[in-house]
């Protein structure tokens, strides 16, 4: 019964790394800004303007920025699940300021994700493809505060 809440703390870690394994990260995101902000928007036909990269910010309330990747997702992943987990800061106290942000996949929206809801599952047929049929995972991404901490990976498990 000894030292209970720090054996169990062990434990967590332990079986943390198991979580998510052979992960491939993404350090980088092509980047839009989109300066209109208009609800129900789709992924834009242009060229990206810059580049994110993990752990740099952008600033602003209310700015509304296009993100895209091209992703490699290994064939030997086939069989297994395979989801893409996209950590894009914290989210304030009451839930109303953060991040908000939808997922395109194959040039359709594909699912919501905010801090509270950061993993994606992949469509089972994503293994061995690179992107999406042709089209590269877009996220558009809100941010309702001033800061964002900017992250996201490829998993299987």
């Amino acid at each position: 019964m000894f030292f209970t809440e720090s054996k169990l703390e062990a434990r967590l870690r332990e079986l943390s790394e198991t979580r998510y394994r052979d992960a491939v990260p993404m350090e980088r995101f092509s980047a839009t800004e989109d300066e209109d902000g208009a609800i129900g928007a789709r992924p834009p036909v242009t060229l990206p303007t810059f580049e994110l990269k993990t752990g740099e910010t952008w600033k602003g309330r209310d700015r509304y920025v296009w993100l895209s990747r091209t992703i490699d997702i290994p064939k030997e992943w086939a069989d297994k699940t395979i989801l893409g987990r996209f950590d894009f800061g914290e989210t304030g106290g009451g839930n109303n300021d953060g991040f908000e942000s939808l997922l395109y996949w194959n040039g359709s929206p594909f699912q919501g994700l905010d801090s509270n809801h950061q993993e994606v599952f992949l469509p089972e047929e994503a293994a061995g493809t690179r992107g999406a049929d042709g089209y590269p995972p877009v996220v558009r991404a809100r941010r309702r505060r001033e800061t964002a901490r900017e992250e996201a990976y490829g998993e299987s498990r």
